[in-house]
């Protein structure tokens, strides 16, 4: 009996601390990488035709602005994610798809996985347009680096970027 309570103890120790990365996070905000976001958005910007220019430019200002918080909650094999105060995205890490509501009613087909310390998010819209987010957090929990790559048929390339967050 006392070997099956401190087996049990020591697996939910070894659960516990492989998920020590969950919990909220706030965006550093650094000079370079709001000058990355910057870049990103003329990138983008200056792979379209001059006529939409300034409509591009405007829809990749709001697809680019980082969230100033993130926070990740997991039971079982579900996800619970909110960014800042925009509508929690609630789904399985196994690649399954669902489909989430943004906040402004948008609607986008989602997959997550989850690969150790690596959750990545793939969002779709109507349109076939894609954001890639791969969260990946530090060993000890600290620090989580947000890898954004958005894709377009109207991109000749993806458009790509990093942001830093550190836990609350």
């Amino acid at each position: 009996m006392k070997k099956a309570v401190f087996f049990s103890v020591m697996m939910m120790a070894a659960v516990a601390m492989g998920q020590s990365w969950l919990g909220e996070y706030q965006w550093v905000a650094t000079d370079e990488e709001k000058a990355a976001v910057e870049k990103v958005i003329e990138d983008g910007a200056q792979q379209v035709g001059r006529l939409v220019r300034s409509i591009a430019r405007g829809r990749l200002k709001e697809t680019t602005k980082p969230f100033q918080k993130l926070s990740f909650n997991m039971k079982d094999e579900t996800m619970t994610m909110v960014r800042d105060y925009d509508t929690p995205i609630i789904g399985k890490v196994n690649g399954a798809t669902f489909d989430w509501k943004r906040k402004d009613g948008k609607v986008f087909t989602v997959t997550q996985t989850l690969e150790g310390t690596v959750f990545t998010q793939t969002f779709t819209d109507s349109e076939g347009n894609t954001r890639t987010n791969k969260h990946t957090f530090s060993d000890d929990g600290k620090t989580l680096t947000l890898a954004i790559t958005i894709e377009s048929s109207n991109f000749k390339t993806p458009l790509t970027y990093e942001l830093t967050y550190t836990k609350k």
